[in-house]
């Protein structure tokens, strides 16, 4: 069962394991009588949880903790998001093996308990040279946009002659996968023989993973896609990014060729800002044919009927006579066009009898730019007699549009 904060931290103790909420971490050298550096004493304070489906599985849960605790020498570990391993401490790389203290929190349900857990060891190999100290503080949080953050605050002492910068940066993770990564850091001297920087790390979670090709790749920026109807009551699909990093200007550009192979481009725009900082800006207009390829359709109906139509005839010697002819036909037509994206448009279907067209159908096709493709037709049909009122095709109805 998930916890209502389903942290990303997991620490695993032996074969127990609970959820973190944040942690801090020291570590500093181990001398001998000599002066020579024999290893590293590291120690962590962890907070975090204990969530289980039931009250039996929770004592199970705290059953087995607590007899990982209980055995000096249980392997320990961080991970993040269940795969990164931020932190771990192994008993067979040890001088002195793990030792851990366990203690409950105050908060406390029938599924969940709050735990803290004290680990300390000494690791025998000592792979950071002319580091004195590290301490580094953990916390995980959720923002106000809903996604988790984890951020790490850490000082680091080093001895004279080490170049602290090294040994700073040397404390940065490398970037998690679908999470945006900042850090800052600060050097200076700390006493004769010693020097101390600090450094912070930010990692906030992405809803998708920036765009990266080779080593270059996004840092930060956004992606907006906006879907409208035009003037011209066509479907046009806006898509802008706002990028910054090594990468940024390579990936707009890349879109742009992209949209103009792929057809339906109508409007492009891209700026570039360099100097103190890489960003790109793209916004790009591209018609988006809905139901079968048609981007407009318009389409007329009428139909009429003149009155009695007379006639003069003419005899010598008398006046005018007015003769009436017989009763016209009823005329209907059907006139529109439709344009469609990078291909024709079929034309409708007859809204009258084919039977009754009073001449032959009129089908235009014409191509006002390379991305319209737009189709006209005019039908003509006549009856003796008035028909039911027919309506023009719509945009969800027959007709072959949508």
């Amino acid at each position: 069962m998930n916890a209502p904060f389903s942290s990303i931290l997991t620490c695993s103790l032996a074969t127990a394991s609970l959820q973190v909420t944040g942690y801090a971490k020291s570590a500093e050298g181990v001398f001998d009588d000599a002066g020579v550096r024999v290893g590293t004493r590291v120690s962590f304070d962890l907070d975090g949880q204990v969530w289980a489906a039931s009250v039996a599985e929770l004592a199970s849960a705290l059953a087995a903790l607590q007899a990982a605790a209980a055995t000096d020498g249980a392997d320990f570990s961080i991970t993040a998001s269940g795969a990164t391993v931020l932190e771990q401490v192994l008993a067979s790389d040890c001088a002195q093996a793990p030792r851990v203290a366990l203690a409950y929190g105050d908060s406390q349900g029938p599924t969940h308990q709050d735990v803290r857990l004290t680990v300390e060891a000494v690791l025998a190999a000592d792979d950071q040279a002319g580091v004195i100290s590290v301490t580094e503080t953990t916390s995980t949080a959720v923002n106000h946009e809903g996604l988790r953050t984890v951020t790490i605050d850490g000082t680091v002492r080093v001895s004279a002659g080490t170049d602290l910068s090294a040994a700073v940066l040397a404390r940065v993770p490398a970037r998690p996968a679908g999470w945006q990564q900042t850090y800052s850091y600060q050097v200076g001297g700390s006493g004769d023989a010693a020097l101390e920087g600090t450094y912070q790390v930010v990692q906030t979670e992405l809803v998708a993973e920036f765009p990266a090709s080779g080593g270059d790749r996004v840092v930060d920026g956004e992606r907006t896609i906006t879907t409208a109807l035009d003037e011209h009551n066509r479907q046009v699909t806006t898509t802008a990014y706002s990028y910054v990093g090594p990468y940024a200007q390579d990936y707009v550009e890349a879109q742009h060729a992209a949209l103009r192979a792929a057809g339906g481009l109508l409007r492009a725009e891209i700026s570039v800002t360099a100097h103190k900082t890489l960003t790109a800006t793209g916004r790009f207009d591209v018609l988006t044919a809905r139901g079968a390829g048609v981007l407009e359709l318009v389409e007329t109906v009428s139909h009429a009927r003149s009155g009695p139509l007379l006639r003069e005839v003419r005899y010598p010697g008398t006046t005018p006579l007015i003769v009436a002819e017989a009763d016209p036909g009823y005329a209907y037509s059907q006139a529109g066009r439709a344009i469609g994206l990078r291909a024709y448009p079929q034309p409708p279907a007859y809204l009258f009898a084919e039977a009754n067209l009073a001449e032959a159908p009129q089908v235009v096709f014409s191509r006002p730019n390379d991305q319209e493709f737009e189709t006209a037709w005019a039908f003509r049909f006549l009856f003796p007699d008035e028909q039911a009122t027919a309506f023009p095709h719509d945009r969800t109805g027959s007709g072959g549009f949508y």
